[in-house]
């Protein structure tokens, strides 16, 4: 958070986003809302029910819950806004982490058909160099 707040100083006095300390997130002007959520225990629980146009995840391989926090709360919150999620990690420590096994699958598999043959999914991946090699057993 100390990021973004160096980050909003500088911004424009008329776009700059009001600080909620207690409630983890930034209000703009306009209405628009950068909210902060951990992604373990019960981050579902408090970005549950939010309409969401874009989410993103950082160090997802590292979520032990990451399908519940995605499927539960995340991909639902895209829904009515046709949102995008975000999903970014350094390699996992296991091959099996679901980061792997489901999401980079279908990012790859997205990639590689076209998009007449099926429209890509809502997910985005931000590419990193990683293989499944690079991933610790």
């Amino acid at each position: 958070a100390p990021t973004l707040q160096r980050l909003f100083a500088e911004c424009p006095a008329d776009i700059r986003p009001t600080h909620h300390v207690k409630d983890h997130r930034w209000v703009f002007p306009n209405g628009s809302e950068i909210i902060l959520a951990g992604g373990e225990k019960d981050a579902g629980d408090r970005i549950r029910g939010l309409k969401s146009h874009l989410v993103i995840v950082d160090e997802a391989g590292f979520i032990s819950r990451l399908e519940d926090l995605v499927e539960g709360a995340i991909r639902p919150s895209t829904i009515h806004t046709k949102g995008r999620i975000i999903l970014i990690s350094t390699p996992p420590t296991s091959p099996s982490h679901p980061f792997v096994t489901r999401y980079m699958a279908e990012a790859q598999a997205a990639e590689t058909s076209s998009e007449t043959e099926r429209p890509l999914p809502r997910m985005v991946f931000l590419r990193l160099s990683m293989s499944l090699s690079s991933i610790r057993p």
